[in-house]
């Protein structure tokens, strides 16, 4: 059986979470586009999830109905918030090693130690 080196493991792991960091203080600048009724509405995200502006196409908030506008509106957004949960996906990606998933480490620390099945109450078997 293989031996594993706890120190080099740790070593890795550390350049792989200042690498996921780097890139998420990245990401959390770069901005995002979105847009609906058929380009008239255009919403700007970060990867950070703020919103940094909503642009309207000249007489649109004439020629769209209010309800219809404030669809359009969040239809924006949500594209603008599809493409950077896309990127931030892409960026975790880059960041694993084969059969790690930084994205589930990054929201379940605990996904990385090893589930072992309860043995309580039974006999061991000789």
């Amino acid at each position: 059986m293989a031996r594993i080196d706890i120190d080099d493991m740790m070593s890795q792991f550390g350049r792989m979470i200042e690498g996921a960091t780097e890139g998420i203080r990245r990401l959390a600048t770069e901005e995002f586009v979105g847009s609906a009724a058929e380009g008239r509405v255009r919403a700007v995200v970060t990867g950070g999830r703020n919103l940094v502006a909503i642009d309207f196409a000249p007489r649109s908030t004439r020629e769209i109905d209010n309800f219809t506008l404030g669809e359009a509106v969040v239809e924006a957004v949500n594209a603008a918030e599809d493409q950077a949960e896309e990127r931030r996906q892409a960026l975790m990606r880059e960041f694993q090693p084969a059969g790690f998933d930084m994205d589930r480490f990054m929201r379940d620390p605990t996904s990385l130690v090893p589930k072992v099945p309860a043995t309580f109450g039974t006999e061991p078997q000789q």
